[in-house]
């Protein structure tokens, strides 16, 4: 009886391993090398600029001019883009209102937008690109522009990075351009929309203490 106990073990794990192997071939195949592929490394429009590697885009324009799709390389601290038709590089004849560039970020491709024709604030004019971080009544705007990006020219490209400062910046739907810091206390006492955020920031339970919590922010503003 043992013996036949066994023998009957034996026999059923041969089918499962039997249907296993039929599963897997039919359902997907071993991987090659032994390991999972190496996450691909988020793109930039710096490093496309610096690489000099075409990016595609939609560009729209200030005078009405119908908008482009082309390749483009956007230098966002010089504030210049350029275009390619074919193998030509070319400059923009109309003034540009906005440029949408399609990246690679965190695995999937997503656009980038920087638009101009903001009030001024500080240094920066209505000429001056903002990235912009949410869209909508409340905008989340970045700026790395020459305006505040200062450097000396004779300091290596690779290098500048480090001096580089960044200002982040909101468009409100009554036209107030702010400077925008991770700092609750100072977010609270903005003028006319401080109650705003420090009510919103309450019930959604956000710190607003780094930018991903200042995204959210302006997303739920949005939203309301």
């Amino acid at each position: 009886m043992r013996k036949i106990m066994a023998a009957l073990f034996l026999l059923s794990i041969a089918a499962l391993a039997r249907g296993q192997q039929s599963f897997g071939s039919a359902a997907g195949r071993p991987v090659a090398v032994g390991r999972l592929p190496d996450m691909v490394p988020d793109e930039s429009v710096r490093t496309k600029f610096l690489n000099q590697e075409w990016t595609p885009a939609v560009v729209t324009f200030k005078n009405g001019a119908p908008a482009m799709k082309v390749p483009v390389l956007f230098d966002e601290f010089a504030e210049k883009a350029y275009y390619q038709e074919g193998t030509t590089t070319m400059e923009f004849n109309h003034p540009i209102a906005s440029i949408s560039m399609l990246l690679l970020i965190k695995g999937d491709t997503a656009y980038v937008t920087f638009r101009n024709s903001y009030p001024p604030v500080h240094k920066n004019t209505g000429e001056t690109f903002y990235e912009v971080l949410v869209d909508g009544k409340f905008q989340l705007l970045s700026c790395k522009a020459k305006t505040i990006g200062l450097y000396k020219e004779d300091v290596p490209e690779d290098q500048r990075k480090d001096q580089i400062k960044e200002m982040i910046y909101a468009f409100f739907p009554d036209g107030q351009m702010v400077e925008i810091k991770k700092d609750k206390d100072y977010l609270y006492t903005l003028p006319k929309y401080g109650e705003v955020i420090k009510s919103m920031a309450a019930s959604k339970k956000l710190k607003l203490k780094n930018d991903k919590a200042l995204k959210e922010l302006f997303q739920y503003l949005n939203e309301q």
